[in-house]
């Protein structure tokens, strides 16, 4: 097999980062809106064009605007299909979302868990 049309692949990282992307999706909608994340399903383009409106066709709220922008800068780059293209977890930690996002106590995340539902 010729390693140029198969090329090995040592970073895994960014494997991760994508499918922690999905289970934060799956988080905020309570719905398993990519169940094949794959380059061709609708759910994920869709929400890879206007990741703001698949928010609010899942009713999905936040406190700010400014914290909507924040999590779909970093949840679009997070669900980049090209490897290549899509963010570190280095470089998400270093995003507006999670810098400015304050950590929250269990008692906290049980009490905003409870009000999606």
């Amino acid at each position: 097999m010729e390693t140029e049309k198969f090329p090995i692949m040592t970073d895994f990282s960014k494997i991760d980062v994508f499918a922690l992307g999905v289970f934060l999706i799956n988080m905020l909608t309570l719905d398993f809106s990519f169940e094949n994340a794959v380059e061709d399903n609708q759910r994920y383009l869709k929400f890879m064009e206007n990741p703001s409106e698949f928010f609010k066709s899942h009713q999905v709220q936040f406190q700010s605007s400014q914290e909507l922008y924040d999590i779909c800068e970093l949840l679009k780059k997070m669900l980049e299909f090209d490897l290549e293209k899509r963010i570190s977890i280095f470089d998400a930690k270093k995003l507006s979302y999670v810098t400015r996002t304050p950590g929250l106590k269990s008692e906290q995340i049980r009490k905003l868990m409870k009000q999606r539902v």
